[in-house]
């Protein structure tokens, strides 16, 4: 009966502790380090998401402007061209 009675020296337990405590830091750093490291990535990712379509938006805006520029300058052009015409016609 007295064989299975385990007696356990206080500096024992306590290097037991000692490890479970650490064991259990190393963890939880870990867990903290892999979390702000995949906040930065998806800032990053983000960042880079919005500057491309930043850039995609002023492109189309770009040509927009200059696709209404355009239209603009031969409706003037063809207004002259009208007007043109019809002072020709009243001098005839």
């Amino acid at each position: 009966m007295l064989r299975n009675i385990v007696i356990f020296d206080p500096k024992t337990i306590e290097k037991v502790g000692n490890r479970a405590a650490i064991m259990i830091q190393k963890y939880i750093r870990g867990k903290l380090v892999r979390n702000s490291v995949m906040m930065e990535l998806s800032n990053r990712l983000i960042e880079e998401n919005l500057s491309y379509f930043d850039e995609l938006k002023r492109k189309i805006q770009v040509d927009a402007y200059e696709k209404i520029a355009d239209a603009w300058k031969a409706k003037l052009f063809s207004m002259m061209m009208t007007r043109k015409q019809l002072l020709e016609d009243a001098k005839s």
